[in-house]
């Protein structure tokens, strides 16, 4: 596969620094340095052709006034469901997959193409294709903000390459640990569609040499060897939202006290000043009684005040206490001699 560079009219260098594929009978080596042992079919398939050219099809090409080609919808397994839904689940499994060529040449039915081009170039990869390119193509991992108030960054894995060669102009798609897909649009789109379409032909050579399995059959095989793994990545989402709906709530608790609070500044400053003083001179006062009836006419402050701010919330004393940390949080108090001094 040559990509031509349009200002040198030269071949472009890669966008991934890969050694050149190397095969011993019917083993071969991956971009981690593993040999995997291939099994091979007792009927080939027709070998898959990665040339980067314009699409014949009528499909993504158009040229005068003809009429595109009408496609079919695709089938559930054709969208590729099963393997966007369980994208963190192979890559956090990738080290397994790497050491079992029928885990990685496992068929992934994602329908990648570009504007021009079409499919040519992107066919029939692989699951290991998709992890070795996750390892190598930083702009295949994107992270995006979440939450309201306080922002939290989200990893997602892009699954899907659609766009234009020439404008850069894309729409694909990425996952999140739980599954979920959306249209993420990514930069540097020339760096996406070249590194995964050079990973992707790497093998072309020996994907229909070899058995692989079925994504299913990878999925069912991770969860009951590594079943942790998918249960980590899940509860690692869940926290991730619990603390995000914390964070919201403890936003709506301030803003809702700073309310409360703020337009009794004036009676509740100085109640604060006086409580206190009472509190230091009860811990001070030797004689029991002094020491209880200081509490108390503290106590007897902060309830008048407080119940006359609030008549409807504070009705007992006991329920003044427990407000009591509310407005020493939010409320500085005022100094005791300040006070007297304003007298």
């Amino acid at each position: 596969m040559e990509i031509i560079d349009v200002a040198t009219q030269k071949k472009a260098k890669p966008i991934i620094d890969m050694p050149a594929f190397q095969q011993n009978g019917t083993s071969f080596q991956i971009l981690n340095g593993n040999w995997l042992e291939g099994y091979p079919l007792q009927e080939p398939k027709e070998k898959i052709n990665g040339d980067l050219q314009f699409d014949t099809t009528g499909e993504y090409l158009i040229i005068g006034k003809r009429k595109p080609k009408k496609t079919e919808q695709p089938t559930k397994e054709e969208t590729g469901e099963t393997f966007y839904r369980n994208a963190f689940l192979f890559w956090n499994c990738r080290d397994l997959i790497y050491s079992d060529s029928r885990m990685f040449l496992a068929p992934v039915p994602v329908r990648n193409g570009l504007a021009y081009i079409g499919e040519n170039g992107f066919r029939h990869p692989t699951l290991g294709v998709y992890l070795e390119w996750w390892e190598r193509c930083e702009q295949s991992h994107i992270l995006t903000e979440k939450g309201v108030f306080h922002k939290t960054k989200e990893e997602r894995l892009v699954w899907f390459i659609s766009g234009s060669p020439l404008s850069g102009c894309n729409a694909c798609a990425s996952a999140d640990k739980s599954g979920k897909t959306k249209t993420t649009p990514v930069n540097m789109f020339s760096t996406v569609w070249r590194s995964f379409a050079e990973i992707n032909n790497r093998y072309n050579d020996i994907k229909h040499l070899y058995e692989a399995y079925s994504l299913e059959q990878v999925v069912e095989m991770l969860n009951h060897k590594e079943s942790h793994i998918r249960y980590k990545v899940l509860s690692e989402w869940q926290q991730s939202q619990i603390a995000q709906l914390a964070d919201e709530r403890d936003y709506w608790k301030d803003k809702y006290y700073r309310q409360l609070t703020e337009p009794y500044r004036e009676q509740l400053e100085p109640m604060l000043g006086r409580y206190h003083h009472l509190i230091s001179e009860a811990e001070r006062e030797p004689q029991k009684k002094m020491k209880e009836l200081l509490r108390y006419w503290a106590d007897t402050c902060l309830f008048d005040v407080l119940h006359k701010c609030y008549p409807d919330k504070i009705t007992v004393r006991r329920e003044a206490r427990e407000f009591l940390p509310v407005v020493e949080k939010y409320i500085k108090p005022e100094p005791c001699d300040r006070q007297n001094a304003n007298k």
